[in-house]
């Protein structure tokens, strides 16, 4: 029995897959091929593009069904072919000026989240130090000032001004930042500018 190569399209006329269909047992002159096929065969698409029957020829056009693509009002992933106020884009073709494939800058921190993330840098920067004399951390620095050990009571007074700068630094640059002059520093600026220790010998 002969067959006939047809080519699938699917609900946009896209080019889905080539398959071969066999001629009717009856009617070996005509070959059972689906409805939204045809038998004309498309040209190579290059990736990110895909073939397109317009009902008289192929064309090819730029692909972004599989995209992820953003609505540039409102910063939001779009769903290809979802209705946005009145307009739609099913993802094939050029991507209309309403959309993007850029994402969205992150939004800013809120107060809380500025706060905290100060604190728990400022506090780790505290800490570590300690540690660096073998302290459980800054409160346990601090808790030996007025030893009767001399290098006790010596390294609490430098961990005390040490925690007193390191705080008043931390303050200061959050106060900066909410009054807006200043970007938002980054971990790594703000260990290169907050102060350090100065232990004694």
């Amino acid at each position: 029995m002969s067959t006939k190569t047809y080519h699938q399209l699917d609900a946009y006329g896209c080019y889905v897959f080539s398959a071969e269909a066999r001629a009717f047992p009856d009617d070996p002159e005509n070959y059972n091929i689906p409805g939204d096929a045809i038998t004309i065969a498309p040209p190579i698409a290059s990736s990110g593009s895909v073939a397109r029957w317009t009902g008289s020829a192929w064309e090819i056009v730029a692909d972004h069904r599989r995209d992820t693509l953003y609505r540039i009002a409102s910063g939001q992933t779009y769903s290809i072919g979802a209705d946005a106020e009145g307009q739609s884009y099913n993802g094939l073709g050029p991507i209309p000026e309403w959309l993007s494939e850029t994402p969205p800058p992150p939004a800013p921190p809120t107060l809380e989240q500025l706060q905290k993330q100060f604190t728990d840098l400022m506090q780790g920067h505290l800490d570590s130090t300690a540690q660096q004399r073998g302290y459980d951390g800054i409160l346990s620095l601090c808790s030996y000032y007025g030893s009767q050990n001399p290098q006790f009571n010596a390294e609490a007074i430098a961990g005390l001004a040490f925690r007193d700068a390191v705080w008043v630094y931390g303050n200061q640059v959050l106060a900066d930042v909410l009054a807006e002059q200043r970007e938002i520093p980054t971990p790594d600026e703000l260990m290169s500018e907050v102060p350090q220790i100065n232990w004694p010998t």
